[in-house]
């Protein structure tokens, strides 16, 4: 199900609450803990940039961005960890 499925945005504590109660799998590989699934909503999603509400639209704008950072990434290690970020999101978001 995704998270957007019924309502055009959510509250950023709807985003934080799916986010802690989603898999901690990822798609191709590995898991992410509780804690390091709400660091990445508080690193990825500032409330200062995306506001109180988060939309799908800001969400793949994230992932977008991730992208190009990866791109941008010098070490295999950086690449990795990014790549991990996006597939998650791209879960939890069904984007």
């Amino acid at each position: 199900m995704s998270l957007f499925e019924k309502k055009r945005e959510i509250s950023r504590s709807e985003f934080r609450e799916s986010l802690r109660k989603s898999s901690s799998s990822i798609p191709g590989g590995g898991s992410f803990s509780e804690e390091e699934r709400v660091k990445i909503e508080k690193e990825l999603l500032p409330e200062k940039k995306y506001g109180e509400r988060i939309s799908p639209e800001e969400l793949g704008k994230c992932v977008k961005n991730l992208g190009h950072q990866e791109y941008l990434a010098r070490t295999d290690k950086e690449k990795i960890k990014i790549a991990r970020q996006i597939r998650f999101l791209k879960k939890i978001g069904e984007i």
